[in-house]
Formats: structure tokens, C-alpha cells, sequence
């Protein structure tokens, strides 16, 4: 298992990852279109994943994907508070709270 300066796994079982929980949670949240377009899109733009907008409508949970990629791009840090700030500018309050309380655990 590789490890960064900062501790966190960069491979193995302890490599970061947003837990299952708290992913199910925000891709009940934003999987389904959103009139006002607080959904997987508005994700994507706020992460600057929009470039990759077909390919994620594409798949049967385009928040996962999305998900999967930010994790990927991340995995450095292991931050999930720029996660929760994202949600909470979507307008998905109940998702940064589960992000919040789940992350603390």
C-alpha cells in the first residue's frame, strides 16, 4: 500500500474514498433531472467536470460518475468539505448534512 506525506492511502483498501453511505445519499439527491437544474449537472459544473457532460448522461447514475472522477482527482487530500461546500451551493442541504454528520463518524 502506497501512503502520501500526509498519511492518506494512495492504493490499497485505506485509499480515500467517499463512503458508500453518503454516496447513495447524494445520488438519490441529484440523479433525477431538476427543473430548476439543482441536479448532476449543476454538480459537474461546480467541480469543473462539465467538459465530460455526455459521457456522464450517458450512464445510469451520472452522479456516480461524476463521483468516481472527483475521487479520483482528490485522492490526495481526501477532503470531503469541498464536497459539502458544492452541495450546499446546489441547494442540497440534506446532503451536506449527511456528508457532515457521516463524515464525522
Amino acid at each position: 500500500m502506497d501512503n502520501n506525506p500526509n498519511g492518506t492511502a494512495l492504493a490499497g483498501p485505506s485509499a480515500f474514498q467517499i463512503p458508500y453511505l453518503i454516496r447513495q445519499k447524494i445520488c438519490s439527491s441529484l440523479d433525477t433531472p431538476c427543473p430548476n437544474g439543482a441536479d448532476w449537472r449543476l454538480l459537474a459544473q461546480r467541480l469543473k467536470l462539465d467538459r465530460h457532460m455526455s459521457f456522464f448522461a450517458s450512464k445510469a447514475s451520472p452522479t456516480s460518475m461524476i463521483l468516481d472522477l472527483w475521487e479520483a482527482q482528490h485522492f490526495h487530500s481526501g477532503n470531503l468539505n469541498q464536497l459539502a461546500t458544492v452541495m450546499a451551493d446546489i441547494g442540497k442541504q440534506e446532503a451536506m448534512i449527511f456528508l457532515v454528520s457521516d463524515g464525522e463518524c
